[in-house]
């Protein structure tokens, strides 16, 4: 600040001036030279706006000795302030002023902004406070995030693929396929309109620039009139999306079959049993065979689960209708078997190889297409609990204490007599856990054979011999106690008679107590029941790919063993797998055979040396493979059982894949192993690109084969005929 001196002020207003701004003009001489600037050293003051009373030393002027005590709080260098406090003078001195300052020159208040050094630091300091207390208090621990993701990553490594599964189900409910068919036929209309009228105008012009002048003319009308031709669009779409729901726009249940679950299903809850009536205290079917009946089937879980979990979700919603819980039961059960898919391969091949296996699973068009919103059948539970059984025996043989063994058997027996209850096949993976057991047991007998032979007890206190035999003992135990309890013990002996019947599923007459009837087996005009080739099993099953059938073959040689691999082993079998599929073997028996050889061979090898170290995995997929593969080519709806197998065997692959090449990548090329992770990783995803997107077609096409017409049609000959009337229909 500057003010100029009044030359003209008086000697006594001085005097007084002078008295009060002692301490000021400690250093006149230093301030005239600098033209009066002030200097002011804001750098060192603290809580200065606290400071709201002047003490009294400040004003009887002894304020520089208390400054220099309380320098660390407020240091203010008054040596340059010239005149700054003249008009805060005592109070004698203030009246002699007033008198003067009438009769001089008003004082003349000049503010140099040039010489204020880091003005914007004095309210810089409160500012900034605020803004980092407001930092601390939004501030997020990155490094905890990090933590979590890391700690709990399997978890959100396997909801990447429920998800998927889910969303690619639910699909049809929203019908996302009308608004193409609504968009075609606004569009064909409007084309057709302007066709007809350059037709009138041009009758002799070539078709080839009709066309033209028709496609040119329809561009400019969607580009001119877009908002209508939208809404019209959206409208048409509606009333597509109507005639495909119900009054409460819930979508029609799909097909024939979900409708025959449903009806058992409303007859457990309006009857407590699937039946529409009780005879001999069973169950009994009118309807169907009608006017005779039959006996209620056995495999009644999916009806069972869906009355029980419709009246669990009826108390949140009293409006929920037993048909929309029935739709969504696919999805629900489809996501579930992504689970265990998960978690057996990680167990295998780490999380990568879990998160390709449960992938692969979620959106393979097999498992899929069976499994869509609205299909309202057992499918699903043919993949979910063969997973989740797979997913506990092998949690069971490599369990710490023989307790948790047993226990695990137990569950596994009481599982397997709720797939029983499921479906009639239950037996194959039952047969495939028996079979693989006694394979296994066969060969560590063998490579212990010494020990075998002078002690038979000895071998048995083995982990791996005494948790596979008590495994095998509580299984089979729990299983047929279960099996009999859910349906009767004469089901459970299905699982050796099983295998048998099943060879004889297509023969045209249906053999009986007592011989063979001619009465027609419709088993032999079920379209889905229809033999396949071997070429189109494999088309199907490797996603219209074959080298991804060849991947999953790999998979399941690569799990024989978890220790380090031989390479000239995993090379050659590579090889040999690239030669059957070049060759194109159609015979099935041949094919399932040549695809053992690797297998075979790696376990004659391992047997020659006494290796410990094969894995009872590698025996029990390889049977699944080959038996599902087989099935398949019998009936094509058996592709289903092989989407689990060739999951598994195509995650233990890329699981390895992984592992290997980027440690080769990090160690060869000296590249941060970070970085080659990532690399691997996001080589391995650009395989699951193609069949998600041929997944995401296929889900948004899915439409219901029910409609208005349909229920019309029903509700009429249900009303015009007599209560007792009969209308047959041929399955399929």
């Amino acid at each position: 600040f500057k003010k100029k001196k009044k030359e003209d002020a008086k000697p006594e207003a001085k005097e007084e001036a002078k008295d009060s701004q002692a301490a000021a003009h400690a250093d006149a001489s230093e301030t005239k030279k600098d033209e009066d600037e002030i200097s002011i050293d804001l750098s060192k003051i603290k809580n200065i706006f606290k400071k709201k009373e002047i003490s009294a030393e400040e004003k009887s002027g002894t304020a520089p000795e208390r400054e220099e005590k309380d320098e660390e709080e407020i240091s203010i260098d008054f040596s340059k302030i010239k005149n700054i406090f003249k008009g805060k003078e005592s109070e004698k001195g203030k009246n002699i002023a007033k008198e003067d300052a009438k009769e001089g020159q008003e004082d003349e208040i000049s503010v140099d902004f040039s010489k204020i050094k880091n003005i914007k630091n004095i309210f810089k300091g409160k500012r900034a406070k605020t803004k980092q207390e407001s930092e601390e208090d939004i501030s997020v621990d990155f490094k905890k995030i990090s933590d979590f993701v890391i700690r709990y990553r399997a978890l959100f490594l396997v909801l990447i693929p429920i998800f998927l599964s889910i969303f690619l189900r639910v699909q049809p409910a929203y019908l996302p396929i009308t608004d193409q068919w609504a968009a075609d036929s606004v569009i064909n209309g409007i084309k057709s309109q302007i066709s007809s009228q350059i037709s009138q105008q041009y009758p002799n012009l070539p078709d080839q620039n009709k066309e033209i002048l028709i496609n040119n003319e329809v561009q400019k009308i969607l580009q001119q009139q877009k908002s209508q031709i939208d809404q019209q669009i959206r409208a048409t779409s509606n009333f597509f999306k109507s005639r495909l729901q119900d009054d409460a726009s819930q979508a029609y249940l799909s097909t024939i079959d979900p409708y025959y679950w449903l009806r058992y299903t409303e007859n457990i809850l309006e009857r407590g049993h699937p039946g529409d009536e009780l005879k001999n205290g069973k169950p009994w079917d009118n309807h169907m065979l009608a006017p005779l009946g039959r006996r209620v089937p056995t495999d009644m879980l999916l009806a069972y689960f869906t009355a029980y979990l419709f009246k669990f979700l009826n108390l949140f919603n009293r409006d929920l209708s037993l048909a929309a819980v029935a739709f969504y039961i696919p999805a629900l059960i489809s996501a579930l078997a992504v689970i265990p898919a998960f978690f057996i391969t990680r167990k295998l091949a780490g999380n990568i190889g879990g998160f390709m296996t449960a992938a692969i699973i979620a959106i393979h068009p097999s498992f899929l297409i069976r499994t869509m919103g609205g299909i309202y059948d057992t499918d699903g539970f043919n993949v979910l609990f063969p997973l989740v059984i797979t997913w506990i025996f092998i949690g069971a043989l490599e369990a710490r204490s023989i307790k948790i063994c047993a226990a695990l058997g137990a569950v596994n027996g009481f599982l397997l007599g709720l797939y029983s209850l499921a479906w009639a096949g239950w037996w194959y993976i039952f047969d495939f856990i028996l079979a693989s057991l006694a394979l296994y047991l066969a060969y560590y007998a063998f490579v212990h054979r010494k020990e075998f032979i002078g002690n038979i007890f000895g071998l048995a206190r083995r982990k791996a011999i005494k948790n596979s035999l008590v495994f095998l003992i509580t299984f089979f135990i729990v299983s047929a106690a279960a099996t009999t309890i859910f349906v009767d013990f004469r089901h459970f002996k299905g699982f050796y008679s099983g295998p048998f019947g099943f060879a004889k599923l297509k023969e045209v007459g249906i053999t009986q107590t007592g011989g063979t009837t001619v009465w027609p087996n419709v088993y032999t005009t079920v379209a889905e029941q229809n033999p396949a080739s071997l070429d189109s099993v494999v088309d199907q099953v490797g996603l219209g790919k074959e080298w991804l059938f060849l991947i999953a073959l790999m998979g399941i040689t690569l799990a024989i063993t978890k220790e380090r691999k031989k390479w000239w082993f995993v090379i050659g079998a590579l090889a040999w797998y690239i030669i059957l599929l070049l060759f194109n073997i159609q015979d099935l028996n041949t094919f399932l055979v040549l695809i053992t050889i690797p297998i075979i061979i790696r376990f004659i090898l391992a047997l020659w040396k006494s290796e410990t170290g094969i894995e009872i995995y590698a025996a029990f997929l390889i049977l699944w493979f080959i038996a599902t593969t087989y099935a398949s080519t019998k009936g094509i709806r058996y592709t289903l059982l092989l989407v689990p197998a060739f999951g598994i065997g195509f995650g233990i692959a890329l699981g390895e894949i992984y592992r290997y090449s980027s440690l080769w990548i990090s160690k060869g090329l000296h590249i941060n192993k970070h970085v080659s992770k990532t690399a691997v990783i996001i080589v391995l995803l650009l395989l699951l690109v193609a069949p998600y997107r041929s997944a995401a077609q296929t889900a948004g096409k899915v439409v219901t084969d029910f409609d208005d017409a349909w229920r019309l049609s029903l509700e009429r000959i249900k009303e015009d005929s007599k209560p007792d009337a009969i209308v047959n229909s041929w399955w399929d």
